[in-house]
């Protein structure tokens, strides 16, 4: 199991952003649980830019927003019983909450 922390968790599941730092445990690419940091944790990784809980993500369009690239993730896929996975996406923007030329989608 691994453990990873973030300032800005987005759940696709009910397009919720998450209150404050969280902490997201995931074993064989799914993700077990997720919860606010409240402390230091020993093996938790931070990671910078943002965390997307979700069973699948579409592919990103160049110079697509942020609010797009959430609205076209497959809401079919959620109800399904799919177990959820971890997205991190890199050399994100979180001042204006919007991806960057160098931005990239990677499945932890």
């Amino acid at each position: 199991m691994k453990q990873y922390a973030a300032h800005r968790v987005y759940l696709a599941g009910t397009e919720e952003w998450c209150n404050g730092p969280q902490v997201v445990s995931v074993s064989e690419g799914k993700v077990l649980s997720l919860f606010p940091f409240s402390g230091e944790i020993p093996s938790v990784e931070w990671l910078g830019g943002l965390l997307i809980v979700a069973p699948c993500l579409p592919e990103r369009m160049e110079a697509e927003s942020l609010p797009h690239f959430l609205k076209r993730i497959p809401k079919s896929n959620m109800d399904s019983g799919t177990a959820s996975g971890l997205w991190h996406v890199t050399f994100f923007d979180v001042h204006a909450m919007e991806f960057t030329a160098a931005s990239r989608i990677i499945r932890l």
